[in-house]
């Protein structure tokens, strides 16, 4: 085994016999690493070896099943080996988080209520940790550049049961982050493909995907699940499910309809994780302000004195099309209608000798679309995965999806649904 490999391979046991770290699966037999490798290996990672006490700390904590399979699989030797600070400080750093400070569902039966009150609780028990992430049924929404790495994380994890809904098929420009997906796969559904990839690849994982709109879905078809996470790329989408997770909550049903959601999302080289607690924490309406606004042009600009190529693309959307197609739509969706715009945009902006307009940039333009970054989709899937809170939202009383605020409105009683629906768009508090 080379020393790359060796690096990589963490799934290690001690034989107090013959002092020797192995591998725990057959394949790697000759992969066994003795005490003076592993020291070999800390002065190369760390500048110096590890000491005598740290090394009896991590052999005391592998954690093993009847099986000698190991439960907390590589990650935590990785936290001692790779650390690039104080091997010694690492240690005491794991051992807290090992003594678990946060409730959990596996242990909150066996917690003692006075210890809960205070925010502790024991020791969790790692088989208990193992058959929970087994039974775990989890949802993902959403399977391209977040979605694809939420789903690698969660499989590699340990959760057996997956779901994965995406509406979209692939495209040629996902390939260079959706790492689920290959050339051979373009035009297939996202989710299908997906499914199939992690599954061939982690074995034991069932990954149920399912190709369309959330909106086809049922209240019982997400009540089947613990945990909802998002890998979303739009607003509306995320308020939909943002809503169905608060309207299915039945207080005296909570087992079955109450539903935390994990939202993720990515814009550039920026990015957001949180976790929505139906009814306790804010909702996704609750932020709505916090969102950036669209970059808009002045009408006068594009129309009269354009001097971007994006002004130029504007025009075409906004002036020029109604003028020729009236109160027909464009598809963003549709190639046929992106180079109708395109092509009305590079005459416009010949005119105006104004250059840089492309097919892509006027696809951009007119979908509003953000360079999607693929380092980015890895930060924010971890922290999807792995939630920290860095500020809490506050509700909104009056949010109009979570908010338990009523106001009363005078109206005539021969308005029309559309006079009520304009009538409260109008309304600034609504």
């Amino acid at each position: 085994m080379s020393e790359e490999e060796k690096k990589t391979s963490y799934h290690l046991l001690f034989d107090e016999d013959t002092g020797e770290l192995t591998p725990k699966t057959e394949k790697d037999k000759d992969g066994k690493w003795n005490l003076k490798e592993i020291q070999d290996f800390a002065t190369a990672t760390n500048g110096r070896p590890f000491e005598d006490s740290v090394i009896d700390e991590i052999i005391e904590s592998f954690e093993v099943d009847d099986n000698n399979n190991l439960l907390f699989s590589g990650f935590y030797q990785m936290y001692y080996m790779q650390t690039v600070s104080e091997p010694e400080e690492t240690l005491k750093d794991f051992q807290k988080q090992m003594a678990a400070t946060t409730p959990s569902d596996v242990d909150m039966q066996d917690a003692n209520e006075n210890n809960v009150e205070k925010g502790i609780i024991d020791t969790l028990d790692a088989s208990k940790i193992k058959i929970a992430l087994e039974e775990c049924k989890i949802l993902v929404i959403g399977a391209g550049g977040l979605g694809c790495e939420i789903l690698k994380n969660l499989a590699l994890t340990g959760f057996k049961q997956i779901h994965v809904i995406d509406m979209d098929t692939i495209d040629l420009s996902n390939l260079n982050r959706q790492f689920l997906f290959r050339k051979k796969d373009i035009g297939k559904s996202k989710a299908m493909v997906a499914a199939e990839f992690v599954m061939s690849r982690v074995p034991g994982v069932q990954v149920t995907p399912y190709f369309g709109k959330i909106q086809d879905k049922d209240d019982e078809y997400y009540k089947q699940f613990q945990l909802i996470i998002c890998g979303l790329d739009s607003v509306e989408a995320r308020r939909w499910i943002n809503a169905k997770v608060i309207e299915m909550v039945d207080e005296d049903d909570m087992e079955h309809t109450w539903k935390p959601l994990i939202d993720g999302g990515t814009e550039g080289f920026k990015g957001q994780a949180r976790i929505i607690l139906p009814t306790i924490t804010s909702c996704y309406e609750c932020s709505l302000d916090m969102l950036s606004k669209p970059t808009t042009f002045p009408i006068c600009t594009i129309a009269n004195t354009p001097r971007l190529p994006e002004h130029c693309i504007e025009w075409a959307s906004v002036l020029e099309w109604p003028r020729v197609w009236g109160s027909k739509k464009y598809d963003t969706d549709n190639p046929e209608d992106i180079n109708w715009l395109y092509q009305q945009a590079l005459t416009r902006a010949k005119q105006f000798n104004i250059t840089g307009v492309t097919y892509s940039l006027t696809q951009g333009v007119v979908k509003n679309i953000i360079p999607a970054i693929a380092s980015t989709n890895a930060i924010i899937a971890g922290d999807a995965g792995v939630y920290t809170y860095t500020f809490e939202h506050q509700k909104k009383p009056e949010c109009p999806v979570c908010g338990n605020e009523s106001k009363t409105a005078e109206l005539d009683k021969d308005i029309t649904v559309d006079q009520l629906i304009e009538y409260l768009t109008e309304r600034s508090d609504t």
